[in-house]
């Protein structure tokens, strides 16, 4: 029986993060769950106790994403539309307007520093935890949805020693040269998803 998330929140480098540890136990696994876009790590916390319930030697872990999201949400000259539930009024308020990296760009290609920069930070935050437990990168997953999702394929895809599983959930790819490492994924995309 997975451990009641408590949420207090750690910190690791420049990232806040959430964590569920194991009940009782050696950590074996460390697994990184990441929010989408305007969201916060709060929001991982069904995904954290479906994880735990498979894996429950599993330290698990759900950073907030670094940036503050933007304050303009108008989609004007953006490749990438913003999604409807952030227009407007948020219900969660202000907390829950976090991103990996901007969306503000006219091409795809504009994007690449930014992401390439998201995804260089989970990997230090991962390295350090694999680090402070004796782990292995065949020891670790990454999983994340939409922003999340792409910055969690392009994060194990840098790696140099692949991890466990990578899985993203309606997330793009956007290709590109650096990527080494070829870990086993999942990749979820649904067919009316943009």
């Amino acid at each position: 029986k997975p451990v009641v998330l408590k949420m207090q929140v750690h910190h690791n480098g420049d990232l806040d993060y959430l964590r569920q540890a194991p009940e009782s136990g050696p950590v074996k696994q460390v697994i990184v769950l990441l929010h989408g876009y305007g969201r916060d790590a709060s929001l991982m916390k069904k995904q954290a106790d479906a994880v735990a319930a498979r894996l429950p030697q599993a330290l698990i872990l759900m950073p907030n994403a670094p940036e503050l999201l933007e304050g303009d949400v108008s989609d004007a000259g953006n490749v990438l539309r913003m999604p409807e539930q952030l227009r407007g009024d948020d219900p969660h308020g202000a907390r829950l307007r976090r991103q990996w990296f901007s969306i503000r760009a006219a091409r795809l290609a504009d994007m690449a520093q930014n992401l390439h920069g998201a995804a260089q930070r989970v990997n230090e935050f991962l390295s350090a935890q694999l680090a402070a437990h004796g782990l292995k990168d065949s020891d670790a997953a990454l999983m994340g949805f939409s922003q999340g999702g792409v910055v969690a394929l392009y994060a194990a895809y840098g790696r140099a020693q692949p991890v466990a599983c990578v899985v993203s959930h309606s997330a793009i790819f956007m290709g590109g040269a650096g990527l080494i490492s070829r870990p086993p994924t999942l990749y979820l995309y649904g067919l009316d998803d943009e």
